[in-house]
């Protein structure tokens, strides 16, 4: 997450907790650098459910918690994905990480992707689920 965007996260925060005092530029400042590696579509996400279950005020630690647990959940709720055929453990190691990153970030994969080109592997046969794959309730991906 950039500056910008975190000013926009601390917006947020401050819509949903009123009487949380945050200073825009210095809590901009200090906030972009804890959530760097952060997406702000997660850290909205988490906002919201945080602001749902608790009344405390919002940190950037309870931020990065939610997220962390948002995107487990999204891989535990994945099908499963066959890595392309023919990978050595380096290129192995470069497909997993690539595809448990897409799918942390919300992307639902078809179960032959390739990570180098981004394509549904086609050398072996597809299952149903290479067409369409919708264990995410409104997310879908077709094989287009």
């Amino acid at each position: 997450m950039n500056q910008q965007e975190t000013v926009l996260l601390i917006r947020m925060v401050k819509a949903v907790k009123p009487a949380q005092a945050i200073d825009y530029e210095l809590g901009g400042d200090i906030w972009a650098e804890i959530l760097a590696d952060i997406r702000l579509e997660d850290a909205k996400t988490a906002v919201v459910a945080i602001s749902k279950r608790t009344s405390n005020f919002i940190d950037p630690s309870m931020i990065r918690a939610e997220v962390q647990t948002l995107r487990n959940d999204r891989r535990r709720h994945h099908d499963p994905i066959t890595p392309p055929p023919g990978l050595t453990p380096t290129e192995f190691l470069e497909w997993s990480t690539a595809v448990n990153r897409a799918i942390g970030d919300g992307r639902i994969l078809p179960d032959r992707w390739d990570h180098r080109t981004n394509q549904v592997v086609r050398d072996l046969p597809l299952n149903r689920h290479s067409f369409m794959i919708t264990s995410v309730p409104g997310r879908v991906v077709s094989d287009a």
